[in-house]
């Protein structure tokens, strides 16, 4: 993971303020519907061989975060190689494919997960992410709505009693 894309090579930082621009906050805000007025984080990810990322929903208490967002990188990426979002609350896999850009609110029902890449995988699974943030942090934690079903997928199997 590369947090800071500021000071690396000349397209990353390119990038960086691309998607940090006020431009793109504007168009995003009036895309989701979200307050994206704050400012945005961009970062770099590799996920290689066996890496994933466990079931979490990106909010955090008093966080300014909006909008997430993943901007694949990957050409020529498998399915059979893993590295999908998995959706939890609909239990949908979104195979990554190159220049695909997914985005979604940042509510605590907004549940994912990235699935384990494959040992067999030859492709770089490379993404660009990050968060569209609020002007000011939230005053408390989003509720969950009893309307947004959460697929029990999203917590893997029960432990044994």
């Amino acid at each position: 993971m590369i947090s800071q894309l500021e000071g690396l090579s000349p397209p990353l930082v390119r990038c960086s303020r691309i998607f940090r621009s006020v431009a793109t906050r504007h168009f995003i805000s009036e895309l989701s519907g979200a307050d994206c007025s704050g400012d945005a984080s961009v970062a770099a990810a590799w996920y290689r061989p066996n890496d994933y990322a466990l079931p979490h929903d990106d909010s955090r208490a008093k966080d300014p975060r909006s909008v997430a967002y993943i901007w694949y990188l990957t050409r020529e990426w498998y399915p059979a190689w893993g590295g999908a979002l998995f959706w939890c609350p609909t239990g949908q896999y979104i195979v990554p494919r190159f220049n695909m850009l997914v985005m979604f609110k940042v509510i605590p029902s907004n549940i994912h997960a990235v699935c384990p890449v494959s040992s067999t995988a030859t492709a770089r699974h490379i993404t660009v992410n990050g968060f569209w943030n609020r002007a000011e942090p939230r005053a408390a934690f989003i509720p969950e709505l009893p309307d947004s079903p959460i697929s029990s997928r999203a917590y893997g199997p029960l432990p044994p009693e």
